[in-house]
């Protein structure tokens, strides 16, 4: 036996059905983009704060070298590996310290910047993991009217970060998911009366 055509409410509902799920789609994207937006920009804030944690670190022992006394005993840069990274490079961007967390990292922290300038990238570590880094160029004022060009990095993993994000894109597919089937639902039975 023949089917005959597709009814009208059918035919109505997947017209209605398919701008509502493109909608989604576009709705679920934009609100991706602007959390991912605002990760990123908390995640550069705290590099900001790090880096000012490192410059009220730094001091001059009694030789006139550059040493780093960090306050917090449970500081991450302690631990090799942790994700947390700093470095100090003098303005020819020679390296004068680095924090014991990059150790076995092969990361490169810190480049050439002039006073004022500062950079913002991320770069891959060894193990295949994202770093976000950020370097500020200052000039380090010590002694009566002695100052230096230095270089201040501090650098963190993205893992939090990516979890964060995927945690949230879950929960945003299925309440869109479950949204979208409730519509649909709620407009086949309303086509049906």
């Amino acid at each position: 036996m023949m089917r005959g055509p597709p009814s009208v409410s059918r035919r109505l509902l997947i017209a209605v059905a398919l701008p509502l799920l493109l909608f989604f789609v576009l709705t679920a994207s934009a609100i991706d983009y602007v959390f991912r937006q605002q990760s990123t920009a908390a995640l550069r804030a705290r590099l900001e704060e790090q880096v000012v944690a490192l410059i009220t670190a730094v001091d001059l022992d009694f030789d006139g070298k550059l040493v780093v006394n960090l306050l917090d005993p449970e500081s991450r840069l302690d631990v090799p590996g942790s994700g947390q990274y700093a470095a100090l490079r003098d303005d020819n961007g020679k390296l004068l310290w680095s924090s014991p967390s990059l150790a076995g990292t092969d990361l490169t922290l810190g480049s050439k910047l002039p006073v004022g300038g500062v950079d913002f990238r991320y770069q891959t570590a060894r193990d295949g993991s994202t770093i976000a880094e950020l370097s500020r160029g200052l000039q380090w004022a010590y002694g009566s009217g002695l100052s230096k060009k230095l270089v201040f990095t501090a650098a963190d993993s993205t893992a939090p970060q990516m979890r964060e994000l995927w945690l949230f894109r879950q929960r945003m597919a299925s309440w869109f998911g479950a949204l979208d089937l409730v519509l649909l639902a709620t407009m086949a039975w309303m086509m049906r009366r």
